[in-house]
């Protein structure tokens, strides 16, 4: 049986990028000098071998979800970049590889934009809502938004803001806007090598 865990719920985001490569390469050696090394080593066709003591806390919580589940699903920016960019991890004495294939399926990331109103450009018919009056999740999207940071919502943000025009808050009007769109699902996977 194949078994899929959806990234949900592990801590970790970040920017990720990179592609497996074709075969393991010598793991904590240098290529060049054959001295034992730290952190990770790259060989000739540039494949990173990781040692799992030099990921970072949310690194080794998925790789070690990893190694109890077939893969883990989720977009790119669910997974640590240490782990993404690694074609490999070291843990204790076997090699890893790290595979990652886009599922072909697509996740609705929404975000939530406003933009302050001159009072006077108001429809007189326009739903107006105090801010004071939002719920707290509400309040705390407005607000992130307002300042310009990326807030993470449960569910498509619109439910709360869908009904009115404008937020009026501390005497200024806002137009709230929600944009949707569409990212591509990743899978990961760590496969044990031979070496």
């Amino acid at each position: 049986m194949n078994r899929r865990t959806y990234l949900v719920g592990l801590a970790s985001t970040a920017a990720l990028a990179g592609c497996t490569g074709s075969g393991p390469p010598t793991a904590g050696r240098s290529e060049t000098t054959g001295e034992t090394t730290g952190r990770s080593e790259t060989t000739s066709h540039s494949e990173t071998v990781v040692q799992y003591r030099d990921l970072s806390d949310e690194g080794k919580n998925v790789f070690e979800a990893l190694l109890e589940t077939d893969s883990l699903v989720g977009p790119k920016s669910d997974f640590p970049t240490d782990i993404w960019t690694a074609d490999y991890v070291e843990y204790e004495g076997t090699v890893y590889a790290i595979e990652r294939d886009q599922t072909g399926d697509y996740i609705a990331e929404y975000s939530v934009h406003t933009e302050f109103v001159n009072e006077t450009a108001i429809e007189d018919d326009a739903a107006v809502i105090a801010f004071e009056e939002l719920t707290p999740t509400a309040q705390d999207i407005f607000e992130a938004s307002r300042f310009g940071e990326q807030q993470e919502s449960v569910g498509d943000p619109s439910s709360h803001f869908g009904q009115y025009d404008y937020v009026r808050y501390e005497g200024d009007y806002y137009r709230v806007a929600t944009v949707v769109g569409d990212i591509p699902e990743w899978e990961l996977s760590a496969m044990k090598t031979d070496r």
